[in-house]
């Protein structure tokens, strides 16, 4: 069990409410700094009664060189660096907030990397092949061959290029610490990811979706793509049929 001890800066505790969790959205974080202070692990922890932490500035001396348990304190972690959670991460640091983002893997989610950037790419390309094959329209003819590898090694291009204004160096620069791994909740202020502890007043969860397989009777059988394999394609496909009238599925 934890250990409670005085806090170096503070000589009183607060009461304050559980923390609430948001979905697609960011709480208001409070205008004044906390910290829950444990003596165990060197992990921020609830330590009295629920609800009651201690004050800001909590310290402790091991016997060899001190440690603070700030570095593990926010006041906001966002779980999942896609769009969504990228957005809640750089807005709560646009208003003085210590923010972490935790992400299993390339900060950018969908969007930059199987959804809209390489999507948004790809149709550019089309709509200025396709412009040029109208040209008897306006008064010339033009034959246009489409090389289908160089067009995917464009796409390629746009998506690294957005991506690094997502990297963790980007990040850490804006003020926003990457927690690289998988998060999971210890208890209501409490989140581990790749085994180390991080306390939070508030958490946004952005967690995303990935493609769903519908249940068609064959389908499996010739590996079908999806929005996380068609973008690697290199040979361009004679017939191609979409199961899906969604945003990802028209473009």
């Amino acid at each position: 069990p934890a250990a409670s001890f005085p806090c170096t800066d503070a000589a009183a505790t607060r009461m304050i409410a559980p923390p609430r969790y948001a979905v697609g959205s960011l709480p208001h974080a409070p205008a004044y700094s906390r910290q829950m202070c444990r003596v165990a692990d060197n992990v921020a922890l609830p330590v009295r009664q629920a609800g009651e932490i201690m004050d800001a500035g909590c310290s402790r001396s091991t016997g060899r060189e001190g440690w603070r348990i700030e570095r593990n304190r926010y006041d906001v972690v966002v779980v999942g660096g896609g769009a969504g959670g990228l957005t809640a991460a750089r807005a709560t640091r646009r208003r003085g907030r210590r923010v972490a983002l935790a992400e299993r893997a390339r900060p950018g989610g969908e969007c930059t990397f199987t959804g809209c950037v390489p999507s948004k790419t790809l149709l550019e390309t089309a709509r200025r092949v396709a412009a040029a094959a109208r040209g008897a329209a306006y008064g010339f003819d033009a034959k246009v061959e489409v090389d289908f590898g160089r067009v995917m090694e464009r796409v390629r291009g746009v998506v690294e290029e957005v991506a690094r204004e997502e990297s963790p160096e980007r990040l850490r620069a804006e003020g926003i610490e990457l927690l690289a791994g998988d998060a999971r909740f210890l208890d209501d202020h409490t989140v581990e990811v790749n085994e180390r502890r991080v306390v939070a007043d508030r958490f946004v969860i952005a967690t995303g979706s990935r493609p769903s397989i519908p249940a068609v009777e064959g389908l499996d059988a010739i590996g079908p793509l999806t929005n996380e394999s068609v973008f690697g394609l290199r040979e361009l496909p004679k017939r191609l049929l979409v199961l899906g009238g969604g945003a990802v599925g028209v473009e």
